[in-house]
């Protein structure tokens, strides 16, 4: 039996889901991405995500790609370990979208 993943790991790859179904409902919404790019810093018990595309698209059309992704990948807290989560939306090298979520 393989042993068990670290914690760390496992939540690196549910938050790698959050980009990669932000690619999947671009290519299904017809939204052509240039670059796609997630960071991921923790700080004690607060986690820093920002998510940067550059695109033809609009600003309104990366809004709501991205609110579409957080409806099905569920709370990016929950997702964080309960800790505060500042997420940060860049398109085409502006700051379009800046929340905080739980914490």
């Amino acid at each position: 039996m393989p042993a068990p993943l670290p914690c760390g790991t496992t939540r690196r790859a549910s938050w790698a889901r959050t980009t990669s179904g932000s690619s999947r409902t671009a290519a299904l919404r017809d939204l052509p991405l240039e670059r796609l790019e997630g960071e991921l810093a923790l700080y004690g018990h607060k986690v820093v995500y920002t998510v940067s595309i550059d695109s033809p698209n609009s600003d309104d059309q990366i809004r709501a790609l991205i609110d579409q992704v957080r409806g099905r990948a569920g709370s990016l807290s929950t997702r964080a370990g309960g800790r505060r989560v500042e997420f940060t939306l860049r398109h085409n090298g502006e700051t379009i979208m800046e929340n905080v979520y739980g914490g």
